[in-house]
């Protein structure tokens, strides 16, 4: 059975941070999060790219500023869609 998008952004999350809980991953803002810093930051994007197919910006990524955050401009954008070839 295929992960859910909310699966799917978890692991990419749980990549990025692994000493980060999934609770504080879910409900933190990203300054919260355990090992939080720009070059995290930096990686998360190119995790979310690879998984998704979605290209963000930093400053973007940190306007969205959660998980929660980021998985509703997933949705929103119709990225959730996509399937990873």
């Amino acid at each position: 059975m295929p992960a859910s998008d909310d699966e799917r952004l978890m692991r990419c999350f749980a990549s990025v941070f692994p000493s980060a809980g999934g609770g504080d991953i879910r409900t933190s803002h990203f300054d919260a999060i355990p090992g939080w810093d720009s070059l995290r930051g930096v990686m998360l994007l190119a995790v979310l790219d690879e998984e998704f197919g979605v290209q963000m910006e930093l400053p973007e990524l940190l306007e969205l500023g959660s998980f929660a955050a980021v998985k509703q401009h997933l949705t929103q954008g119709g990225v959730s869609a996509q399937v990873k070839e």
